[in-house]
C-alpha cells in the first residue's frame, strides 16, 4: 500500500511526518451519506456533490476524487446500478439502489448509534485536546450546533417515530436541558 501524502505506519498513512490521518470517518460517512441518497431517488454524483455542498451551506463540498470512487466502489460491490437517463445526447451517469444497496442500507442502520457510542468514549480525550483559548470560540457554535442536531433530527422523523416515543424523547430532552440550565446558573453566580 503506497500513501501519496507520505510513509505508512502500521499499515496507516502518515502526514506530514507526524499524526496518522484519521481512519475512516469521514469516507464511511460520505459513503453511507451517498447509498443512502440513492437510496432516496436516482442521481448522478455531481448532484451528490451540490446536495452535500446546500446542506453544510457550503462548509463541506467532497471533491470528485472522493465522491466518484466511492460510487465505481458501490458499482462493484452491487449496491448501486446506473440506468437509462432521459436525456438525448451526452449526459451523467445516473445512479439507482439495487435489492442488495437498499438491504445493506438496512443493516447499517444501527451506524449512528455506534458512531454516537464511539464519540461518547472519546468525549475526555476531546476535551483534554481543546486549548483553554479555544474555549470561548468553540462554546456557543458548540451549544447551537447541538440543539440544531437535536431539532433536525426530530422534527424530521417526527412523523415516523410513535408519538408516544416522540414525548419520552422530548421529556428526556427537558430533563437535560434543565440539568444544564442548572449547571450554568450554578457557576454564573452574578456578582
Amino acid at each position: 500500500m503506497s500513501a501519496p501524502y507520505g510513509k505508512q505506519f502500521r499499515g496507516r498513512e502518515i502526514v506530514g511526518g507526524s499524526f496518522p490521518r484519521p481512519e475512516g470517518f469521514l469516507r464511511g460517512f460520505l459513503r453511507q451519506y451517498v447509498l443512502q441518497r440513492i437510496g432516496e431517488r436516482p442521481v448522478h454524483g455531481y448532484e451528490i456533490l451540490r446536495v452535500i455542498e446546500t446542506k453544510t451551506k457550503g462548509a463541506w463540498r467532497p471533491s470528485a476524487g472522493s465522491i466518484y470512487p466511492i460510487l465505481r466502489g458501490l458499482l462493484a460491490e452491487g449496491y448501486i446500478r446506473t440506468g437509462p437517463t432521459k436525456r438525448v445526447g451526452r449526459h451523467p451517469k445516473v445512479y439507482r439502489i439495487t435489492r442488495a444497496g437498499a438491504k445493506y442500507l438496512e443493516q447499517q442502520s444501527d451506524m449512528f448509534l455506534k458512531v454516537g457510542n464511539n464519540y461518547g468514549a472519546m468525549r475526555p480525550i476531546i476535551i483534554e485536546l481543546i486549548p483553554p483559548q479555544q474555549v470561548p470560540k468553540l462554546f456557543t457554535p458548540m451549544v447551537a450546533g447541538q440543539f440544531d442536531l437535536v431539532r433536525g433530527i426530530v422534527e424530521s422523523k417526527m412523523d415516523k417515530i410513535p408519538p408516544r416515543e416522540v414525548k419520552l424523547m422530548l421529556k428526556e430532552y427537558v430533563l437535560a436541558l434543565e440539568k444544564q440550565l442548572k449547571w450554568a446558573r450554578h457557576l454564573f453566580r452574578p456578582s
